[in-house]
């Protein structure tokens, strides 16, 4: 059946029957690769993917006329048919636009479409796509509008973003014109980067009556990738709203809270009511606001669950497929990332950072274990990030978690005041009056833990660390840069002489008309 991480879904609307592919006569994915530059991930595709009904048709698409041709060439060197994988030249959105979803009116756009009698032959110039892959170089936003239209309901959505500085808080005013939201510098900006992405896709889905519902967010390297399936029902958009909130950041300190846009009263959704605080209570500093994200899981569970299935089995378990994951080339690290997403709390926003708690406190970072333990034993859920190692994901309010570290602090120096040591180290800043950090650290260590701390480790948590430890010699859940300098390169420019849209042939003639300008004056100087 289909898996669905949101309750408020309706499972049996929304279930596709479980039916032997190979029993029917049903047509292969229908995939669009909407920026190929060279073909490799669509060849890939085509040969990799199978299982299941397999691949229908790939359509492979470029704005540039010498890309299309190398995309042709490595079609040819990689023996694939070409009625499986077409090389396309067009604008990305003109193409999502002519397989629109409502071109279609509803019909032939679901799987059990495909189980009736009178199945008929499916339209590779207008049906909407299977799958849809956008991976642009920087920002997608301008291509989201019309990917969110030309998925099958109940297909895919895969996209790429590589602007993480704008969504990690360097330019609010362009990441707001982009996606719609404020961004914020803050120790947990990667994940809210993932969470403005699938909040800019959950608009542009409702105005067009679908939503979505991601199955896998990750962020890793210098990019991020979600994996949403997108659905139509009027009905189902209407608690938007409700997966939607606002982050309030106090400026003096790393705590945080959530200010949901709706809330659900008996079945309806109401404007509520602010239940955020409008002052940090530990610090007394002002509070920052940003957003809106998304406040839903960003992974399903289930579906984790299959594709770490497929890792365990071994070659033998595995001949019944004819795909094995654990041939990538890159099989640890996809395997270590899903196994830490696996392990994340699922419906908790956000992270603190360990180190980042300790540096306001100017104490040694508490063992990972003790704070997991300390939060468990309080009756809280907790677990780390897949995008920081250091990432403490708890639903844990923050006055619990600032508890948990001034316990910690008294527990490793049991013979000092804490405000004692807060003036102490205030003074040794400056002699005249403390900075808004050293106000913020007076603040959170004069107070007394509301709560109990207890660190020892629960049995629970010893047998999952040990199990840990006996397997880290074969999984690694945050796998260092491959080299030094680590990062994006260059935008890809291709050859001057064949480069075909507006903007790159104004900034071609600009280098040449300066070109002859230098060279014109240099023939001077010389004469």
């Amino acid at each position: 059946g289909e898996l669905i991480p949101d309750k408020g879904v309706d499972q049996k609307k929304l279930e596709i029957p479980k039916v032997n592919p190979e029993s029917l006569d049903v047509p292969g994915l229908f995939v669009l690769e909407a920026l190929g530059a060279s073909g490799l991930r669509s060849i890939r595709y085509s040969k990799e993917i199978k299982d299941g009904c397999g691949i229908d048709k790939i359509i492979c698409n470029d704005l540039e006329v010498h890309a299309v041709e190398n995309i042709k060439k490595n079609i040819e060197h990689n023996k694939i048919s070409k009625d499986t994988l077409v090389a396309n030249q067009g604008d990305a959105v003109q193409v999502m636009m002519q397989h629109r979803y409502q071109n279609l009116k509803g019909q032939h756009t679901r799987v059990k479409e495909y189980l009736t009698e009178d199945v008929r032959v499916r339209d590779h110039e207008k049906d909407p796509f299977d799958v849809v892959d956008i991976d642009p170089y920087g920002s997608p936003s301008i291509f989201l509008d019309s990917a969110v239209q030309c998925v099958r309901d109940g297909g895919l959505l895969c996209v790429t973003a590589t602007d993480l500085a704008t969504m990690c808080g360097k330019n609010l005013e362009v990441c707001y014109s982009k996606y719609g939201s404020m961004s914020l510098k803050a120790k947990y900006g990667h994940e809210m980067a993932i969470r403005i992405v699938l909040a800019t896709l959950e608009r542009k889905a409702n105005v067009y009556g679908r939503f979505i519902v991601p199955i896998l967010s990750v962020q890793m390297d210098f990019y991020l990738r979600v994996f949403v399936r997108v659905y139509t029902s009027k009905a189902e958009i209407k608690k938007s709203a409700a997966k939607m909130g606002l982050v309030v950041q106090s400026t003096g300190c790393d705590s945080f809270y959530i200010q949901p846009l709706a809330k659900e009263v008996n079945n309806v959704h109401k404007c509520p009511s602010v239940d955020v605080p409008s002052v940090c209570p530990e610090t007394g500093e002002a509070m920052r606001i940003a957003g809106p994200i998304w406040t839903k899981p960003i992974h399903n569970p289930e579906f984790v669950k299959c594709l770490l299935d497929m890792f365990k089995g071994d070659e033998k378990s595995n001949d019944s497929l004819n795909f094995d994951p654990n041939k990538l080339g890159a099989a640890k690290i996809v395997k270590g990332i899903l196994v830490a997403v696996s392990e994340e709390v699922p419906d908790v926003p956000l992270h603190y950072c360990l180190p980042s708690l300790s540096k306001i406190l100017r104490c040694s970072v508490p063992p990972m274990a003790k704070v997991h333990g300390a939060l468990m034993n309080a009756g809280y859920k907790v677990s780390q990030v897949h995008c920081d190692s250091n990432g403490l994901k708890t639903d844990a309010p923050p006055e619990v978690v600032w508890d948990v570290m001034r316990a910690w602090l008294r527990k490793i120096e049991p013979g000092l005041d804490p405000s004692k040591r807060s003036k102490k180290a205030a003074k040794k800043i400056s002699d005249k009056s403390p900075t808004s950090r050293e106000k913020a650290r007076v603040s959170i260590l004069t107070k007394e833990p509301s709560i109990s701390i207890n660190f020892s480790i629960p049995g629970s948590l010893l047998s999952k660390l040990k199990k840990r430890k006996e397997n880290m010699d074969r999984i690694s859940r945050w796998t260092p840069n491959p080299q030094p300098n680590w990062g994006p390169k260059a935008r890809a420019r291709g050859s001057n002489k064949f480069q075909t849209h507006p903007k790159d042939r104004k900034n071609r003639d600009r280098k040449r008309q300066n070109n002859s300008q230098n060279s014109s004056g240099k023939k001077q100087r010389t004469s």
